[in-house]
Formats: C-alpha cells, sequence, structure tokens
C-alpha cells in the first residue's frame, strides 16, 4: 500500500473534521446549536426562512442625574423602603 492510498483512507467519523455546512458543504465557520449545522455564512442569508428573529440591539442606558450627596440618595431610597413595607409591630 503507497503513500497515495494510505492518505486520507480512514473514514472520520468525530471531530471538527467530520462536520459540514448542509448547504453549501463548507467545515469552517459551522453553527451546530439546536441541529441547524449549518455555516454561519448560510445561516445568516437563510435566517428568515429558517424563522430566526434578529434581537433588539443594545441600546445605551440614558443617563441617570447624579444627586448632590449619596447621603441624599440613600435617605430617599430609605424613605421609600419603610412607606411601602410597613411590619406590623408585634
Amino acid at each position: 500500500m503507497g503513500h497515495s492510498n494510505v492518505w486520507n483512507s480512514h473514514p472520520k467519523n468525530y471531530g471538527p473534521g467530520s462536520r459540514t455546512c448542509r448547504v453549501c458543504g463548507n467545515p469552517h465557520g459551522l453553527i451546530r446549536k439546536y441541529g441547524l449545522m449549518c455555516c454561519r455564512q448560510c445561516f445568516r442569508s437563510n435566517a428568515k426562512e429558517i424563522g430566526f428573529i434578529k434581537g433588539a440591539t443594545h441600546r445605551q442606558p440614558e443617563r441617570v442625574k447624579a444627586h448632590k450627596r449619596s447621603s441624599d440618595l440613600l435617605y430617599k431610597l430609605y424613605q421609600l423602603l419603610n412607606a411601602e413595607f410597613q411590619f406590623p409591630s408585634s
């Protein structure tokens, strides 16, 4: 058995070399989640047909006005909590 007969003669049943895209056959960038077995390029072009919806983009949170002192903020928070959760006296 010569060298050319031995090269790639063993079947690949496991590992990254055994998996390819079901659409184009590309072994790189494969998305296996949910059993897609699709490369990222094919997924991007077919995502809407498959039923995937793009999530909301991340937005910058609105800036909160800083209080004069942190103790004022803590005092207001303490007042709100006491007003909301009145525990019965025993």
